[in-house]
């Protein structure tokens, strides 16, 4: 397939596929899969970089509650402690749940089956 860009696009495509780690023709068939489907998916190295930041946020609310049952046994005596931790593992999780989210909705994305559209 050939794709005919205007002068200055190349250069474009080039620059916003090296921020993103990308080929640029492999980015531009990312950017067409993209345009072609109704969910489209992110390119699969960031959606690896998510998913171990998600791993790595796992390991911080668990650590988080570790130390929060620590306060609560009564072992830290600053009585502020207890509320600001808890503030902070709320916090964590919901960012870990989001994080979860955009990680399955682009599991999803990527192992869709096309669909046939009418001509």
């Amino acid at each position: 397939m050939t794709v005919r860009l205007r002068p200055g696009d190349r250069n474009l495509l080039r620059a916003r596929a090296q921020r993103r780690g990308m080929n640029y023709t492999t980015y531009a068939a990312v950017l067409i899969r993209a345009h072609l489907r109704a969910n489209p998916p992110m390119p699969l190295d960031e959606l690896a970089q998510f998913e171990r930041s998600l791993a790595e946020i796992s390991a911080m609310v668990r650590r988080l509650t570790q130390v929060a049952l620590i306060v609560r046994g009564g072992l830290s005596s600053d009585p502020g402690l207890e509320p600001n931790l808890a503030t902070v593992v709320e916090a964590v999780q919901r960012l870990r749940e989001e994080l979860r989210e955009v990680v399955r909705v682009n599991r999803i994305s990527w192992e869709s089956a096309d669909v046939e559209v009418a001509p």
